[in-house]
């Protein structure tokens, strides 16, 4: 059974005696006075300073060397670990199944989450019927991919303006280096996204824990120092903490090309900044990030279709017979459409899009990269172009921009407005996520 670690702040400890029976725990209190001898189970107690952070808890347990002696699983989580995990208790029993680093929250508490439809949609963490969900961020801005958080984006942008950093350094490098974690740095400098659980809630195996704790043992006092010298660091380590118990960061580079909607043409953009980013980050592997001198070249757009349809002049009507015929399978006839309607139209935002959507779906990189960048010349805040645009370049290997604009999509207010909207839409892929799996978590020897 496992060995739980737990920060509390005030919250209640009823859940407690819920627990497996042979769960023990080491309780670092920041709150009101704890009786130990209330609870059926063992219970270490250890006062700390009023709202110390949960991960200055975490850390301490490490520094402190703790083994937790006849138990395989140690637990991370914060003071209500049903509030990031609602099936905490029932993903307990099933401790034998954890992956050697296992998240175990599934959600956060925050009101900008999507909506619990859209968060469940997605069980390709999952541990049977319990959720689990691990969150990719964006390693220059700490920010998650799969919707907005204020919170982060605050973190992200308050701790450049205190180091001054550059637009280009990402924000999670800088600080491992800080913390006198250079080699960890610089695999986070080569890839483009990390992994989180929210409230650091995560089982890490007893061996492997002694292993990482061993690895860090110079930079653990250090760190301390840091979360100490200034609050928002905690918050900082939180996005660090799976990796420094040794997950791999994951690169954008050369991943396949997003599976299209085929049948929807110019849908709504956060539609797919909700779903499709997550989806395809999903199938991603911790895989070092394409050089420059090896990276896809991106080729001219091959010329359209020879015309097969007659000319008509009016824009309106050769845009419907362009959707039309590529509904019904008439790619050629819809491209000559649409090329029509251009020539007459060069500046038309609807027609730019429609192209650009059209390209996309017929999951044809090169054109949809050229229609979209011609379509952001003229609107540069096209959101359904722009984001077209990302996840071309992330699948052509061009992941810096791609990360880009993601980040700013992730901002843009209709991101909150769409997810409160479509609280249905859409369902993942059921694929696991490789680098949580327990042969996946040795180190990318590639990226050190």
């Amino acid at each position: 059974m496992p060995h739980l670690v737990v920060a509390r702040q005030q919250e209640s400890l009823d859940w407690i005696h819920a627990l497996p029976d042979h769960c023990s725990l080491t309780l670092y209190n920041a709150g009101d006075a704890v009786d130990a001898s209330a609870f059926d189970h063992e219970i270490d107690v250890r006062a700390v300073p009023a709202g110390t952070p949960a991960m200055v808890c975490f850390l301490r347990y490490l520094q402190q060397g703790q083994q937790a002696h006849g138990h395989e699983v140690i637990v991370f989580t914060p003071g209500d670990p049903l509030a990031h995990s609602p099936a905490f208790i029932e993903l307990l029993a099933q401790s034998d199944r954890f992956a050697d680093l296992q998240v175990l929250s599934a959600q956060g508490p925050d009101a900008q989450w999507p909506p619990l439809a859209v968060r469940h949609a997605d069980r390709r963490d999952w541990i049977d019927d319990a959720p689990v969900r691990a969150e990719r961020f964006s390693l220059g801005s700490l920010a998650p991919l799969a919707y907005q958080h204020d919170a982060a984006l605050r973190a992200g942008k308050v701790y450049r303006r205190k180091h001054r950093l550059a637009e280009g350094v990402p924000v999670l490098a800088h600080f491992l280096e800080l913390a006198g974690l250079p080699a960890l740095a610089q695999e986070a400098r080569q890839a483009d996204l990390g992994v989180y659980a929210h409230g650091g809630m995560v089982a890490v195996r007893r061996a492997r824990l002694q292993q990482q704790r061993a690895a860090l043992r110079l930079q653990l006092d250090r760190l301390s120092v840091l979360l100490h010298a200034d609050h928002n660091y905690p918050e900082v380590l939180e996005r660090a903490w799976l990796h420094l118990l040794g997950l791999p960061f994951i690169g954008l580079a050369a991943m396949a090309q997003p599976q299209a909607a085929a049948q929807q043409l110019a849908a709504p953009a956060m539609a797919r900044v909700v779903a499709s980013i997550d989806a395809v980050l999903a199938a991603s592997r911790p895989i070092p990030v394409l050089k420059p001198e090896t990276a896809i070249a991106i080729k001219p757009p091959q010329p359209l279709p020879a015309a097969t349809a007659p000319e008509v002049s009016d824009v309106a009507l050769l845009r419907d017979r362009a959707h039309a015929a590529f509904l019904r399978g008439d790619t050629s006839i819809a491209w000559d459409w649409l090329q029509q309607a251009l020539n007459q139209a060069p500046r038309d935002i609807t027609l730019l899009a429609e192209a650009t959507q059209m390209a996309y779906a017929q999951q044809d990189t090169e054109r949809a990269l050229h229609c979209a960048r011609r379509a952001l010349a003229v609107d540069p805040d096209h959101l359904e172009c722009k984001f077209t645009l990302a996840m071309c370049l992330a699948a052509s290997g061009q992941p810096e921009e791609a990360l880009a604009l993601f980040d700013q999509l992730n901002q843009h207010p209709l991101a909150e407005q769409w997810q409160a909207q479509h609280p249905d839409w859409p369902s993942l892929p059921d694929a696991p996520l490789q680098a949580l799996q327990p042969t996946s978590l040795r180190r990318n020897p590639q990226a050190a």
